[in-house]
């Protein structure tokens, strides 16, 4: 009686066998039948994927038929190709990761040359085009340790430098910084608001609002500036409602407020109807202090007006720079001789012109 030989298993490495059944089955074409890899039903051969080889007299003469058979080739084929290469979808998922690696890098780089050029006072673009910017150049620089910010300067479109990129970039930084200004007042409890009004040279009234606390820690006070606000009118109510938006979205109460410094205008500390008297309305311990540089200012400019010596230096200046300033000849006489009289030591030294004196500073 013929049984199955354990040799056979070390001469055919793809033969397998079941005590159970007593049958001999084929392990690469059984693989491939399980994962409906066939391309035709014709190359399959039952003997050795479904009913089992039994036929122990003749085994050896079916092994090598059916080593040599479409249907073992081709299994073999279907399993090393799925072995070296992926899945469709595999790679396609591939590829989209590094894309967005390729993106994240690309968009750091970017955030990382706006703070640079923010936190350094430069302007992004200034008046040249896009390739001699202060944005791309930076970049092109950084590009000397990383090829692949030359090729991302190649595409057309989502590069992430336009405009609007930019000022958007500028915009989530300074509301980080923002938050994080809100969390230290928070988190030490008290503090004063700053304000003042002026109108910049678009002639466009500015409301400058500046938050004063101290670190409950190391007791070092800090004064820290939370932003302009455009205001159509400088009258008290109109710059009271902006001081309660700013606390409002920097989440401030001001139950917390415990000083008040302005100037000495009537819209500002106005005894009847002024901020500081709106503000101690709904917190009576937020104690009006007078600016002292506005103080001070206010202080020197009456002594000034009561010395008559002083009076007559100060008006000479205003009028001798008024008839410089406002006449092209004159102000190029007056840097030509600025130019002829500069001596070796102040070779350095970059005049800045005559400027007229303000009459209140």
């Amino acid at each position: 009686m013929h049984s199955f030989r354990a040799e056979w298993c070390e001469k055919y490495s793809w033969l397998h066998y079941d005590n159970s059944t007593d049958a001999a089955y084929c392990y690469i074409c059984m693989k491939a039948e399980l994962g409906n890899k066939f391309l035709a039903s014709t190359k399959r051969d039952p003997a050795f994927i479904s009913k089992g080889f039994k036929n122990w007299e003749d085994a050896t003469i079916a092994f090598n038929a059916h080593l040599r058979s479409d249907c073992h080739k081709e299994g073999c084929e279907i399993l090393e190709l799925r072995s070296t290469t992926n899945d469709v979808a595999e790679n396609l998922s591939k590829m989209y990761k590094e894309e967005n690696e390729l993106n994240r890098m690309m968009l750091i780089k970017f955030l990382q040359n706006v703070r640079f050029l923010a936190r350094q006072g430069l302007s992004l673009r200034g008046h040249k085009d896009d390739e001699d910017s202060n944005f791309t150049q930076l970049l092109l620089l950084r590009s000397i340790g990383c090829p692949e910010v030359l090729t991302w300067m190649k595409k057309k479109t989502n590069k992430y430098t336009s405009g609007d990129i930019q000022n958007e970039f500028l915009q989530v930084m300074a509301l980080h910084i923002l938050r994080n200004i809100c969390s230290d007042i928070v988190k030490n409890g008290f503090y004063t608001i700053m304000a003042d009004e002026c109108t910049d040279v678009s002639n466009k009234e500015q409301f400058v609002v500046c938050i004063r606390w101290v670190d409950n820690t190391t007791l070092i006070h800090h004064e820290d500036c939370v932003g302009l606000y455009g205001v159509d009118t400088i009258d008290s109510n109109t710059l009271m409602q902006s001081i309660e938006d700013v606390l409002l979205r920097m989440g401030l109460l001001l139950s917390q407020c415990r000083g008040q410094c302005y100037d000495g205008a009537s819209n500002m500390a106005g005894c009847k109807n002024g901020v500081a008297t709106q503000i101690q309305a709904k917190e009576k311990k937020a104690i009006l202090t007078h600016c002292y540089g506005h103080a001070l200012n206010l202080a020197v400019s009456d002594c000034i007006e009561q010395s008559k010596l002083c009076q007559d230096a100060m008006d000479s200046a205003f009028e001798i720079s008024k008839l410089i300033r406002y006449s092209p000849k004159r102000n190029a006489a007056f840097d030509r001789i600025g130019v002829e009289n500069v001596t070796d030591d102040d070779s350095t030294v970059h005049s800045v012109g005559i400027r007229a004196l303000c009459p209140t500073r």
